[in-house]
């Protein structure tokens, strides 16, 4: 993870559990820095400024970033945390999974409140 939020917070709290027989991990990290043997990046609290130059360093790594920042779906992220009323969405920044080489399952897709590169979509 990179900064501090609710969310972050809560994955704190599920470390050690089993999610498709893996366990998650979760430490804490500065960018630029190793992430070797991370799968999924959550990133928070962030400037906008700080946040681009996050995307550019981690383009085309197979790494999944996922991110509760307003924008980041729109702006070089992959999954971002949206709030609507009293229910956790989502939204998806298609371009930058596919440059990361990395696959979304087509229903998550369809779960998502909006898919940015929509347009792209052939699945």
């Amino acid at each position: 993870m990179v900064g501090r939020s609710q969310v972050g917070r809560a994955l704190e709290e599920s470390a050690g559990t089993r999610v498709a027989g893996r366990e998650l991990k979760v430490e804490y990290t500065r960018l630029p820095g190793d992430v070797s043997g991370c799968d999924l990046l959550f990133i928070s609290e962030l400037d906008p400024g700080r946040g681009r130059r996050i995307h550019a360093a981690l383009r085309d790594y197979p790494l999944l970033t996922v991110s509760d920042i307003e924008g980041h779906a729109r702006n070089g992220g992959m999954i971002e945390l949206v709030v609507l009323g009293k229910k956790l969405r989502f939204e998806i920044g298609l371009d930058a999974v596919r440059a990361a080489g990395l696959r979304l399952d087509p229903k998550l897709l369809g779960l998502a409140i909006h898919v940015h590169g929509q347009s792209e979509v052939k699945d």
